[in-house]
């Protein structure tokens, strides 16, 4: 008999110590969806590793890897680029799923690092240009803004999105540095060495 769960995570640790929770139970994930999860009681307890892959698991780039690790673990499904395997010992994180999450966090970091600063930038030309205004006693005659400083005004709407945008930045280059300082509690990534350069 099968039962349901919804859940959202915000990374994949999250998600993958709840995983480990009902697998202490003696639950094994059998499929996924967009917030959903779907399990089958078994026998014994079960630990998971939730692999990141940068496409699906399903895909042909990648199917010499999941066949590479069920040989002592359980390939549960995919979804995303994420696969889920399961085992009744320690299921430990690939070096290779290691390295693309790594990559991954890296790049978004960045990413997020560039959207902040231009929102810095757009928050300092409105600084001084509501400053400007105020000088001017000048106001929006019409519009969102009106009878009111339109820097000033503007801001409101940049200040929020310039918090945002520095939150998501620093989220993903500590779950970067996660990652590369093994947060997961591992010292070494048992995956053998001939096995991950067929992977690859």
């Amino acid at each position: 008999m099968q039962i349901k769960k919804h859940r959202v995570f915000y990374n994949i640790a999250a998600e993958e110590k709840w995983l480990d929770s009902m697998g202490a139970k003696g639950y094994l994930l059998v499929g996924t969806a967009p917030f959903t999860y779907r399990f089958e009681k078994r026998g014994g307890e079960l630990t998971y590793s939730v692999e990141w892959l940068d496409s699906s698991p399903f895909a042909a780039e990648n199917e010499q890897y999941v066949k590479s690790r069920t040989g002592r673990e359980t390939f549960c499904c995919g979804k995303g680029c994420r696969a889920y395997f399961a085992s009744a010992g320690d299921c430990a994180h690939s070096a290779k799923s290691v390295r693309l999450a790594k990559r991954r966090y890296k790049r978004t970091a960045i990413f997020w690092t560039v959207i902040a600063a231009l929102m810095i930038g757009l928050l300092v030309y409105n600084v001084i240009w509501a400053g400007k205004f105020d000088e001017m006693e000048y106001a929006a005659k019409s519009g969102l803004f009106k009878n009111r400083n339109p820097a000033s005004a503007f801001m409101t709407f940049v200040l929020p999105l310039t918090a945002a945008s520095l939150l998501a930045a620093f989220y993903c280059f500590v779950t970067y540095f996660n990652y590369k300082n093994y947060a997961f509690g591992l010292d070494t990534f048992p995956e053998p060495a001939e096995r991950e350069g067929s992977a690859e």
